[in-house]
């Protein structure tokens, strides 16, 4: 009796271990809000190093990053006594419900910068992939539309993924206080714009509803390189540019948008 009672309860904490190690978080908006301290940023994947990625900043939803480039370290998971890769399958950052590509990804995530360090290759004033047992800590960026469990309730049979323009999700965390609340009621705007790829090799694309519209090109030292109105194509050759960064600057009636893009 002694012997089977051992045997359920090694079981039952066994069985506990690995569900921790699945576990259903809460969504992406509910961990901005549970750690107002920590730094949310978005960017494309430009590097990998051991332990490590290179991430080119797009844009700080929050914080006081001023670097174009900032390194993301490994961090430690205590729940399931390991290590929480940045370039692994699954949990990693950068990979979107079974992509497998890394370098190019681009993310929004939110995360602690390293104040003290806590791993063999942690490197202060750098970031480190968070360990929020039970927190969603990034989402992901594909075609200028942000993907992801962004908000919703916290149930492992009911949760809320979407897809968003980024241009919306944006404005609207800027227009509430840096938060990402009540994001059901605004992922239809009247003006869309969509800039992408991040990373680009050729075609730089360029999608909108607005009857008039602009594309200009800046060099990473604002110098306007090209301009055009209302582009048949939807797109625009890049492929004679030179690597390195660049900006791009659509407006429209309602406003305009500028993002970082790397010529790959």
């Amino acid at each position: 009796m002694e012997r089977l009672s051992l045997t359920l309860l090694l079981t039952f904490f066994s069985s506990l271990s690995i569900y921790a190690c699945s576990w259903i978080a809460w969504s992406f908006c509910h961990t901005c809000s549970a750690y107002q301290s920590h730094s949310v940023i978005s960017g494309v994947i430009i590097d990998t190093i051991p332990n490590a990625i290179r991430l080119l900043v797009i844009d700080v939803f929050r914080g006081n990053e001023q670097r174009d480039t900032i390194t993301i370290w490994d961090g430690t998971d205590f729940d399931c006594n390991g290590i929480f890769p940045m370039d692994a399958q699954g949990l990693a950052l950068g990979h979107y419900y079974g992509d497998t590509t890394l370098i190019g990804d681009s993310i929004i995530v939110v995360m602690p910068k390293i104040g003290s360090l806590e791993n063999t290759w942690d490197v202060q004033g750098d970031y480190r992939r968070p360990d929020y047992f039970g927190y969603e800590p990034n989402l992901y960026i594909k075609n200028d539309t942000v993907r992801g469990y962004i908000s919703g309730l916290w149930s492992v049979f009911e949760r809320s993924l979407f897809r968003m323009d980024y241009t919306a999700f944006k404005s609207h965390w800027f227009d509430n206080n840096m938060e990402c609340i009540n994001l059901v009621s605004v992922k239809d705007k009247a003006v869309m714009v969509k800039v992408y790829p991040v990373a680009v090799s050729d075609k730089l694309m360029i999608e909108t509803n607005a009857a008039n519209y602009s594309v200009s090109i800046f060099s990473g030292n604002g110098v306007k390189l090209i301009e055009k109105n209302n582009s048949a194509k939807g797109f625009i050759d890049m492929s004679n540019f030179h690597t390195g960064l660049y900006l791009v600057e659509v407006k429209t009636n309602a406003g305009y948008l500028r993002k970082k893009i790397v010529k790959l």
